[in-house]
């Protein structure tokens, strides 16, 4: 039972720290720092899908 609160809890830091990268690329994407946003943005997405993908998955 430990194991699966630790597990759930470094999936939603995955979604919250994607969020939040996701955030911060649109607003450098805006303030014309396109160069730093959109890999931020990107990077964001690939944190954001790994952390949905995997909280929201079936245990076998």
């Amino acid at each position: 039972m430990k194991a699966k609160k630790s597990n759930d809890n470094t999936l939603k830091a995955f979604v919250g720290f994607g969020g939040i990268t996701i955030l911060a690329g649109l607003i450098l994407t805006f303030e014309g720092e396109v160069v730093t946003g959109l890999p931020g943005i990107l990077i964001g997405a690939i944190l954001l899908y790994f952390g949905w993908s995997k909280k929201n998955s079936t245990p076998t």
